[in-house]
């Protein structure tokens, strides 16, 4: 229920589009933080340019203006891109939690999001909340404070605004042509989840992603990104990891693990990409209330997509 548009791609041709009621292929969609993997992409993009040194960079450095921060901490100092890629730097940001100084709601009230964020306390991790064998060494806790901060570096670095940045080397190269970035009481673009894209637009980026960063023919975004990006580096719970600003479910098929790069957002918003299938699938809802909003989204999926790839090989 409440699915507002499903399509399915092969090699870049379009499968199977659908749109519930009101909506069609014009509709702009608001998928949540399925936004935080464009803000990824956007970064890989920066740095292939050269404008970003890598992943290991230091977060505080482009942040001058607002030290010193609050609760000051060694480690705040020491944070880096790679850690607010994969959801674990050490601040107290964790949307699950309504508990949580840095919880994204708590953001949206103040100005200032940068500095909402780097003032945060270190986190603490009591015995009884930390696994006995980490499978990474990393500690996962999901924070679109720290997405933001990603999107900021971008900005800081190429002097644009993203809206603008992603104008002028992703979007125009896939052909998108109307994309809504909202944006804070200040006018600061929400990267953490606030862009609006249509489904068919929505469905060009899952298909880059699955075809490893080309599209019709060009090479969009390097190879080597789309990988680390889908690269398991925290553990969200079993059968889930995490990559840079992307879910990776695992999937067996006849024990074989099958790649899938899934993007996520509040309602049950979900994109997948499966790069060795070059198969994109693009699932729009407005279910933001639903708790089950997800696993009817994943249940779709793989009624939909994962049982007819095992036919198919049979």
């Amino acid at each position: 229920g409440s699915v507002s548009s499903l399509l399915i791609s092969s090699d870049d041709h379009i499968l199977f589009e659908f749109y519930a009621d009101e909506f069609d292929k014009d509709t702009l969609h608001n998928t949540r933080s399925v936004g935080k993997t464009v803000t990824g992409i956007l970064l890989g993009i920066a740095i292939d340019q050269g404008k970003i040194p890598g992943v290991d960079a230091r977060i505080a450095p482009y942040f001058k203006e607002l030290q010193p921060f609050e609760n000051p901490d060694s480690r705040k100092n020491e944070m880096t891109l790679q850690d607010l890629l994969t959801m674990s730097n050490p601040l107290e940001c964790n949307d699950w939690n309504s508990f949580s100084r840095g919880n994204e709601e708590r953001m949206y009230i103040v100005e200032d999001w940068s500095g909402f964020f780097l003032d945060l306390p270190v986190r603490a991790r009591p015995s009884w909340e930390v696994p006995d064998q980490p499978k990474y060494s990393t500690a996962f806790s999901y924070c679109t404070a720290g997405a933001q901060m990603v999107g900021e570096i971008i900005q800081r670095s190429t002097g644009k605004d993203i809206a603008e940045f992603s104008e002028a080397h992703f979007f125009s190269r896939l052909g998108i042509t109307n994309a809504k970035w909202n944006r804070a009481s200040t006018g600061t673009a929400h990267m953490g989840g606030g862009l609006e894209l249509n489904s068919r637009d929505w469905l060009k980026i899952a298909q880059l992603l699955a075809s490893e960063g080309e599209f019709n023919g060009n090479t969009v975004l390097p190879k080597a990104w789309v990988n680390e990006m889908f690269t398991a580096r925290s553990n969200i719970e079993e059968g889930m990891d995490y990559g840079y600003f992307s879910w990776l479910p695992e999937k067996q098929d006849n024990g074989e693990k099958i790649k899938i790069g899934m993007l996520s957002g509040t309602g049950g918003n979900r994109i997948y990409a499966l790069p060795d299938h070059e198969i994109a699938v693009v699932i729009t809802k407005y279910a933001y209330r639903d708790r089950q909003a997800h696993e009817t989204s994943d249940q779709l999926f793989e009624d939909q997509i994962l049982r007819k790839l095992k036919d198919a090989k049979k």
